[in-house]
This record gives C-alpha cells, structure tokens and sequence, in this order.
C-alpha cells in the first residue's frame, strides 16, 4: 500500500468532507421531480422530464430513482418504477412513497398523449423493493403529498386521460398507514389547485400557493386541521411575480419554509410570512428539503429566465432572527414630470380604419371619435357573432371588411374575411400547420398574430414561421415564404406571435437564428432586401418609428436603420423562454420596455447614438398585452404579481404612477384621441372608460363573451369588435 503522510490524509478528508457537504448536480437534467429528505440528511429524488418544456414523449419521462447520504460524493441509483413527472414523494416510517404523478404514451414528435397516474407504492429501505400501495381513486398528477402522523394526505391536481379535457380534482385522499389493509377515503377539498406545495406542522396540513382551475396563479395558504377535517385559510403568500405558481416549501425542525421565483426563503411566523434567507440561486419548480440539523436543502428548478438551478444548502437562521431588509427594486429617474395628460372633446365623428395589430398606428391608439359612448345596462346591440377557431389572433379592419385567423383543430389554420356589417365570410383560406405544437394551460394553440392589410394585400404568419401574402379580394395567395426553410430563422419556444411589421411598401419580420435573424422582405414580391444580425426571436411585434427599425427580440431591445438593417443600439434583458411579448412604448427620445421577469420595466432614453436608462422598476412587469402611449404616459396592466388586478397610467418620464386601480380585471386596452377606452378582460367583460389625470372613469361593463380572452379589442368605423381565446367572436355598434 502506498504511503500517505498524516497532512496528506488530513487534507484528503477535508476536500471529499467539503465536497460532499452539498449534494452534486441531479444525475438526470430533469423537471418537474419527486423529492423527499429525511431527519439525518438523506435525499431521495424519483422520475422528472428531461425534455424541451410543455414537450412530452415517453422516451424523456423517467422513471429512475436516486438517493444522496451527507457525505456522498455521488448520488446513488436505487430501483426504478414507472415514470412519471410531478409525481410526488415522502418520506415515511418504513421507507419514501411516491404518489401518481404523469406519463407520456405518444413517441417524440407525435402529438402528445398525456395521462396521469393512478398509482402509488412504497420504497422500502430494508430490502431495496418497490412495495404497490392501493390505486388511487382517480388518476392524479401536479398535486403535492405529506405524511402527518400516521396517515398520508394527497392534495391538489388534476386528471389528464389523453385527449379529454383535463378534470381538476376537488377531493384529497387520505390512506392510513398504520393499517395494512388500508383504502384511500376521499374528503371535500374547497378549492381547485395544481402546482402547489403542500406540507405538514403538527396536525396541521398546508396547502401552498399553485394555480387555480381558471388557470391564474394564487398566493392562498389553505390549512386542513387533520385532526377535525375541517378547512380555514391561512395566511396568504407575498405577492410574487407568478403569485404562489411553482413554490416549493418544506416543514423542519418544527418551522414551515417556503421559496418561490424571488428566491426569498419565506417562514411562517405567526400569522405572517417573513423573507428570512435569500437563496444565491433563485428558482421555481424546484424542491425544498430537510438538509439534516439546522439547514435544508434547494434542488432542481430554474431561474426565471431559464437557467438551471445547482443544488444549494441554506443555512437556517434562529427563530428569532430580524427579517431580511427589503432590496431596491426602483431606480429614480433624474427628468421633471410630464404635463398632465388633456383631452379635448370630440366635436365632430371621425372614423378610422384598424389595418394591422395595435390599430393605424400600430400602438393601440386610433384617431376614432364621436362614437356611441353612451351604451344601455345590456351594452350596445349585437351586430352578428361567429365562430373563428382557436387562436389569439385580433382584428384587421380596412373599409367594410374585417381579417382574422384560427385554427380548426385539426392541423389547420384559417385566415377569415368577414363583412363588417352583416359577419358573413366573403372568402377564407387554410393552409396546415399543426393544432396543439404550441399549446399550454395558459394560452391556447392556434395563431397568436394578427392579419396586416395594405395596398390590396393580407400578410399572415403563422405561429409555424409560415408567411403567407394572400390578395385582400379573394383570399387566392400571391406569395408565401417559410420562417425556417427560406430564412434559416430559429423557433421560437412557443412558436411565433409577431405580425407583420409592414412600412413603405417593405416587410420587417423577426424570425431568430443565430445568422440574419431579421430579415426585410418587398411586400409585393416577397424577395428578399436585406437580412442581418443574430438572437433569439422575441413575441413582441417589431414597428418602424422614423427612420428606425424597433425590435423587442428575445434577448434585448434592438434599434436598426430601416434601409439596411444596420444595427444602431442595443439594450440587453433576460427573460424566461425570451419571452419579451409587449411591443415597446416609443414617446420623443424614450422607449418603454417591459416583461415579468427579473427586469420589470424600464425607460431608456435614445440620443441618436446609445441607449441609456433613464429609470426601472422591478414591481411593475407586463406580460403578454402592450401598453399604450396616453401624452407622455403610458397605460399599462402590471402583472408582475400574478392573481393582483393593477391597471395604472404611469409617467414615461419619471416611473412614477399618476393613478391606478384595481377595479378592473386585467385585459387589454386600446384608447382613443378623445381619451376613451376599451378594455376586453381577460374574462370576456368589456369596459368603457374616460381617461382623466387622477384616475380612469368606468362608463360602463358589460359581459360580451364567455371563457378567457387575452386579444385586444378593436374599434374600427362605428363597430366594436371583441374576440375569446376559443375563438367565439361578436360585433357590437356603436355607430
């Protein structure tokens, strides 16, 4: 044997004792995992996805099963069981049990086949084996587990079965483990949640966080007494900025801990939650874990922005230690305010066309007065309502004929013309693409861009990358281009939602790639002009502002020439998925930007050379619907705190708010020179508004639709047109 002299062994122990301290990175880059930690330090980690997110297929749902002892080097691969995501795993007297969870049927490409578990089974330590427990009631997955005392509590979910519909749960299940011959025994559950975390403090059970059955996240804390079966509500989660989607929480040392994507650790104190630790890597969708004696542990999950969380041990501080101080999330800006905004009357009746997304001028203004803002109890009447297909796509108005798009549900798109005043089709033209390669809980499938009409002429993407010209006549295509074949663009996650940017007769189009990722077409022939630069495509709508090309790409704001696509400045952010999805604001020298990430939102100030910020504001984020400009302000639904209505006019100069409300569910707005507004909810109510300096006057509601709508609502020559995600629409005159 070789010799080692005692400073060599002494140092030997002392690297392998460091490096073993914190769990090394997950053996599987996976998703979506069980986990569970025990008293002394162990850790168990079971199943997880491994592939692209809201991507399922049976080959990238794992079923493999890992532990971790304090000290280890490397985890250690136990017996596998049925994959599964989401399936949840506790620790128990005789070992760890995993709880349902879901599993891909489909090969990877084919369309997804998506089916949760209906079963649960015992890992024992003693021997190394898989013991089955009894089958669940119903299939269950995106729920959370916990053992308190005897008896394990599953909380939370939902069904999937394939191709139906999604059933969320409203029971909990119990199974008392001190009997083996045990059944589960279903109890009223009074909420519908998934993704949320659910943990354990004497006979108390909590139920944390997750999104609701209307598929908006929420910050409530639920807490069943296991011991009378009966609910209250407990204290609620701090605004976060996807509410309380995605926590992870974890019972220890007789504490209740909890982390979202602010990665502020969060204890129970009392009847508050109080910001404790701050983890070194923020994440979500990540699990927390009893650490052994005084810590607990972080693994897997991701930044907001998509990057991949190392396993991290938190020290815990004493009972009584002092909160953490709150962080700046607000740089001043050194600019004197803008004048208060003035609208003058409507003296006379102007109409306007709506050609493309965000109206004529492509902002969500439109010059449009002297309309009917005097509307009965029941709204203004019913012109005609039809069907489109799913999609997000809004409206294109040019004389009397209004454009669209949906999709059909069987791999089609659909690209409408309608008459304004009676809805009947004039004509309609489909073209493949497939339904659901881009669906989520939170958005449908189907086209998320809106139709450009010009000079005769319809221009369409598709969320594919497909381009298509079609004559404004009769629907016959003029020319079409492919994204990815005739530009090498690169897809987005969620599939492209830019529409077409059309100026002076010249396309502008964000396709991303790592080469000429922007890319200027003639609208007439579709040949190419210019194509240059490199990045991740954004989802907002590129627009032409002077002699500028403005961009919102996936990772910065980008200003090019529009003759050569030069690039002039540029301004980087991190977002999750890239997804930057509002359209900046322009007002003189500044520009608006904003996302729900980590960034917020921010005025920089362009000086014909560079651009600098003038002002942030971490609190204030917009997620999927643009601001509009309002005189030197703009109008802006922050949804940077998930689940909390917050409609504010915001001075583009200072960052400061001239008012705002939380009277009005969050929508989408457009507003008129005369300082109306209409705003479509995202539960299908229409509001009418007047837009004063101190506050915005509510003229009227109505209910026009039902279901959820994110689509912006458009006026157009006397007609109100309003559209649901489903693709439900209705005309409304106000003529």
């Amino acid at each position: 044997m070789k010799a080692f002299s005692l400073l060599s062994l002494l140092l030997a122990v002392s690297l392998v004792s460091a490096a073993s301290d914190t769990p090394p990175d997950l053996p599987l880059p996976v998703a979506s995992f069980g986990a569970a930690g025990t008293k002394d330090g162990s850790l168990y980690f079971y199943g997880g996805h491994s592939g692209k997110r809201h991507k399922y297929n049976r080959d990238e749902v794992h079923g493999d099963f890992f532990r971790w002892k304090l000290g280890a080097e490397q985890w250690e691969a136990l017996l596998k069981d049925e994959p599964a995501q989401g399936a949840s795993l506790v620790v128990a007297k005789d070992g760890v049990i995993r709880i349902g969870g879901m599993a891909a049927r489909n090969e990877k490409g084919k369309a997804q086949d998506l089916w949760s578990s209906e079963t649960a089974a015992l890992y024992r330590v003693s021997d190394g084996k898989w013991h089955p427990l009894p089958k669940l009631p119903q299939r269950r997955s995106s729920h959370d587990s916990i053992v308190c005392g005897d008896t394990l509590f599953v909380i939370g979910g939902w069904r999937l079965e394939g191709e139906s519909d999604a059933v969320w749960h409203e029971t909990y299940l119990t199974l008392d483990l001190s009997k083996a011959d045990a059944v589960w025994q279903s109890h009223p559950q009074p909420f519908k949640r998934r993704a949320l975390a659910v943990q354990s403090i004497g006979t108390k059970v909590y139920a944390i966080g997750g999104m609701t059955d209307e598929d908006e996240t929420t910050t409530a804390v639920s807490v069943l007494d296991s011991t009378s079966g009966t609910w209250s509500e407990g204290q609620k989660l701090p605004a976060d900025r996807i509410g309380g989607f995605g926590f992870a929480a974890v019972a220890h040392e007789g504490r209740l801990f909890a982390s979202g994507v602010s990665g502020e650790l969060l204890e129970l104190r009392g009847e508050a939650w109080v910001s404790v630790a701050k983890l070194a890597h923020p994440r979500y969708f990540h699990r927390l874990l009893s650490g052994g004696a005084g810590r607990i542990i972080a693994i897997g999950g991701e930044s907001r922005e998509g990057q991949k969380a190392p396993p991290e041990v938190i020290a815990l501080p004493a009972k009584d230690s002092a909160p953490l101080p709150e962080e700046a999330k607000k740089s001043a800006s050194t600019r004197k305010a803008t004048p208060v905004p003035v609208f003058t009357a409507a003296t006379k009746k102007t109409e306007s066309d709506w050609p493309r997304y965000q109206g004529p001028r492509g902002d969500g203004t439109t010059p449009e007065t002297g309309w009917n803002t005097k509307w009965p109890a029941d709204g203004p009447p019913v012109l005609w309502k039809a069907e489109m297909g799913k999609g997000l796509a809004s409206f294109a108005v040019v004389g009397d004929r209004v454009f669209t798009s949906g999709n059909d549900g069987t791999d089609h798109d659909t690209v409408f013309c309608l008459d304004l005043e009676t809805g009947k089709p004039l004509w309609k033209h489909s073209f493949e693409v497939p339904t659901k390669a881009h669906e989520m809980s939170i958005v449908p499938y189907g086209p998320a861009t809106t139709p450009t009409v010009a000079d005769g002429r319809v221009y369409i993407i598709s969320r594919e990358g497909d381009l298509l010209c079609l004559d404004a006549q009769n629907g016959a295509v003029k020319w079409q281009k492919s994204f990815l074949k005739d530009f090498g663009g690169k897809r987005p996650v969620y599939g492209w939602s830019t529409s077409p940017a059309l100026h002076d007769g010249r396309l502008y189009l964000d396709v991303g790639g790592a080469e000429g990722s922007n890319v200027c077409l003639d609208a007439v022939t579709g040949e190419k002009i210019w194509q240059t630069g490199s990045g991740e495509a954004g989802y907002a709508t590129p627009f032409v502002s002077g002699k500028l090309l403005v961009l919102f790409k996936g990772e910065a704001l980008e200003l090019r020439a529009i003759a050569d696509g030069k690039l002039l400045a540029r301004h980087a952010t991190e977002t999750r998925d890239f997804c930057n999805c509002a359209t900046p604001v322009r007002h003189d020298d500044l520009f608006f930007i904003s996302h729900t990430g980590t960034m917020g939102s921010r005025v920089l100030a362009w000086d014909e050379t560079a651009l600098t910020e003038l002002w942030s504001e971490r609190e204030v984020g917009l997620l999927f619907q643009s601001g509009v400009p309002v005189q030197g302000h703009v109008l802006a639904f922050n949804d940077a705190k998930r689940g909390v209505n917050d409609l504010r006019l915001i001075d583009l100069a200072t960052g400061l708010s001239r008012w705002q409300t939380a009277e009005i569910d969050k929508g989408s707005a457009m507003v008129c020179d005369d300082g109306h507004t209409l705003i479509l909810t995202s539960k299908g109510e229409l509001v009418l508004a007047k837009l004063l300096a101190d506050k915005i006057d509510i003229l009227s509601r109505v209910q026009v639709l039902g279901g959820k709508s994110y689509v912006q609502p458009v006026l157009a020559h006397g007609r109100i047109l309003c559209r649901n995600n489903d693709g439900s629409v209705v005309c409304l005159d106000v003529r």
